[in-house]
């Protein structure tokens, strides 16, 4: 499990950290890769497997490749969208 989440999986960052830290400080601690079921475990939650699944059909979520009939993101093309993803929501 990265540091900064703690033993319930949920993301625990400071409030006063801005996107781009909190981009900086996932890039450290995710794997290169993994899988779309993984996102939510990972991420503490903020963005669900779902939700992923229906911004891909609509041509909207992360770029991504189809290995074994499972979803695989490359951390550093799925963060950049998410910090993308991130800013626009706010």
């Amino acid at each position: 499990m990265p540091s900064g989440v703690n033993s319930l999986g949920i993301l625990s960052l400071e409030v006063c950290m801005s996107v781009s830290q909190i981009i900086q400080k996932l890039r450290k601690e995710l794997p290169v890769c993994f899988v779309r079921k993984e996102v939510p475990r990972l991420l503490g939650g903020i963005i669900a497997v779902g939700t992923l699944a229906n911004l891909d059909s609509q041509k909207l979520g992360p770029p991504f490749h189809r290995v074994r009939g499972k979803v695989l993101y490359e951390r550093d093309t799925f963060l950049d969208w998410l910090s993308i993803y991130i800013e626009k929501s706010v």
